[in-house]
């Protein structure tokens, strides 16, 4: 169950057993909650193939106040319990980079893959950054950059604004508005499932 408006729209998501459903109020030990007014957690849940799924809080805002989403993995058979924060997700750095603005893409072969599309590259607004990660509560607790994301370098360029996940597990990830030596000109790029795709776009 996920309500991103649940308290002054700090969100919560919770786990429910089908056999004996959910009772009494969320709080950080029964769900996945912000941490205080407009934190929005919950904003999508995507199930994976392991039947673990994925929070994504795409209008979670930092402890300053920026905008920065939140992605969140949890178990499909314990949930998740306690506060978003960057000690338990994958997260962007300034304001309005919406991490997972762009969607989550489960993969075949088990992993998923975060669509930032508004993440900003230093001083480039809205480069866009595509980020794999593994199915597990370690895999994706860092800081999307271009050491474990592909992602643009000038502004506007809006990497990731689809994902498309292929039956053998690998992922192509489509940058139709990507800005190269002339405007808009667009980028494919094909990225491995085990490895993904880091850096920059180029050709």
């Amino acid at each position: 169950v996920n309500n991103s408006n649940w308290n002054n729209a700090a969100g919560a998501v919770t786990l429910c057993r089908g056999a004996s459903g959910c009772f009494g109020t969320p709080d950080d030990t029964n769900s996945l909650i912000g941490g205080g007014p407009n934190k929005s957690v919950g904003t999508q849940v995507v199930e994976l193939t392991s039947g673990n799924y994925v929070v994504n809080s795409l209008n979670w805002q930092n402890d300053s106040g920026a905008t920065v989403g939140a992605i969140t993995w949890c178990s499909g058979t314990t949930g998740c319990k306690g506060v978003v924060s960057a000690e338990n997700s994958l997260v962007g750095s300034h304001n309005g980079d919406q991490v997972g603005f762009g969607g989550v893409y489960p993969l075949t072969n088990g992993k998923y893959v975060v669509s930032s599309n508004f993440w900003d590259n230093g001083g480039a607004v809205n480069a866009g950054a595509v980020t794999l990660c593994p199915d597990n509560a370690t895999g994706c607790v860092k800081t999307v950059d271009a050491t474990n994301s592909l992602v643009g370098t000038r502004s506007l360029d809006y990497v990731g604004q689809r994902v498309v996940p292929l039956t053998n597990g690998n992922y192509v990830v489509d940058s139709y508005l990507f800005n190269s030596t002339v405007s808009g000109v667009g980028a494919v790029t094909w990225c491995r499932g085990d490895s993904g795709c880091t850096g920059t776009i180029d050709r």
